[in-house]
């Protein structure tokens, strides 16, 4: 009868050779088999360099055996117009930085990474990164219709004098008269670009400016949703950046990664996940992201800078007792029985654009291996470093 230190012992062998197999064997495989499907790439925070460096890896090795690769990002459409050009070498990246200052995604892991998907571009790759956020900042529909105008694609010019001339966030919200006669005046507008575009215009040209209508149209559905009875505006915009996933991947039906906080690409009810797992089922795999320590780039007190973290309570504590290195973990895996131990509620941290006064690191009280296929762990997290405007 083996003794307790003994019982100890095989657990703790059998633990790193857990970690090992993963970290070694699975590391990257799980995506590289992920051909066809849309893959949530969680994130607990938008600031830590590990997020954007595991990107590169599986852009790289995903690509090496592929010809093609959508990225959705947790920005409107019309901030990645620039980011398109800089793919296709029609701009440097300082033409790119204006959309990325007001992210906080000016930072040189995010320049490395669209600087991978350039370097992809020019290898005769197909990569589209797209805006699958909801526009609702004030203005927004009014710069995004001028940008259409602009682009010298559409003289359909009424609802631009519309939105100039109206302070959609004091007179839409609920305003169900308003909200039908904008939609129809932008499905016009959208008809019309359609046709005006149906001949020899640059197919991504057209995408470009077809995308920046959505937006618009965006914009309007989510100032008027935000003022009906019982709105809840989370839910809302995870919808809607659903909608603008599913209608890309309907219509390129190409692998789709998508960089978004942890609680978006979950499948908790009314969350971005929910909705694609609903629509797809297996062919919607979510990873989540989740470090022990280290520190990560955000906003404390409306100042940017780099702070310091331990996540020594839930998901953290048992990630750093069982795994002392970066690793990948699949809920599936059979060789995991370890994961029976996961398969609970626990505190899991994330950190928005913000970080609260008194405390870094925020916390849900949710069943990981319920919402998620697997965990992408770092044991220690590094900021991201914010560059020069």
């Amino acid at each position: 009868m083996p003794t307790t230190q003994t019982r100890k012992y095989v657990l703790m062998l059998f633990c790193l050779c857990l970690g090992w197999h993963l970290s070694r064997g699975q590391q990257n495989r799980w995506f590289l088999n992920s051909r066809g499907s849309i893959v949530g790439l969680g994130e607990f925070t938008h600031g830590t360099a590990e997020s954007y460096h595991n990107r590169i890896k599986l852009i790289d090795q995903y690509l090496a055996g592929s010809d093609s690769l959508v990225i959705a990002v947790e920005m409107p459409s019309h901030c990645t117009i620039p980011i398109n050009r800089f793919l296709r070498g029609e701009c440097s990246y300082e033409s790119v930085k204006a959309s990325l200052l007001f992210f906080g995604l000016l930072t040189n892991e995010f320049k490395e990474a669209i600087s991978a998907a350039r370097e992809q571009y020019k290898k005769g790759k197909y990569i589209f990164i797209f805006g699958m956020d909801v526009p609702y900042y004030k203005d927004n529909a009014v710069y995004l219709t001028n940008a259409v105008v602009n682009a010298g694609r559409c003289g359909h010019t009424r609802v631009t004098r519309r939105l100039s001339n109206m302070d959609l966030d004091a007179c839409l919200p609920g305003n169900r008269a308003l909200y039908d006669s904008l939609k129809k005046e932008m499905y016009e507008m959208e008809a019309c670009l359609n046709q005006e575009m149906s001949g020899p215009a640059p197919r991504t040209e057209k995408e470009d400016i077809l995308y920046a209508v959505e937006n618009i149209k965006q914009s309007i559905d989510y100032i008027y949703l935000s003022g009906t009875a019982n709105a809840n505006q989370s839910a809302i915009r995870d919808s809607m950046m659903a909608d603008n996933v599913m209608h890309t991947y309907d219509s390129l039906r190409l692998t789709t990664m998508i960089w978004a906080h942890n609680f978006h690409i979950s499948r908790g009810k009314d969350r971005l996940g929910f909705f694609l797992d609903k629509r797809y089922g297996k062919g919607y795999i979510p990873m989540m992201e989740q470090s022990f320590e280290g520190s990560l780039l955000a906003k404390r007190e409306n100042v940017l800078g780099a702070w310091r973290f331990v996540n020594d309570r839930g998901i953290g504590k048992w990630l750093n007792r069982h795994f002392q290195k970066d690793t990948t973990l699949l809920f599936k895996d059979t060789a995991a029985h370890i994961f029976n131990k996961i398969d609970k509620k626990m505190w899991v941290h994330y950190v928005g654009a913000e970080v609260e006064d008194k405390a870094i690191l925020n916390y849900f009280y949710f069943n990981p291996a319920a919402y998620f296929d697997g965990i992408i762990y770092h044991q220690k997290s590094t900021a991201s470093t914010v560059l020069p405007r």
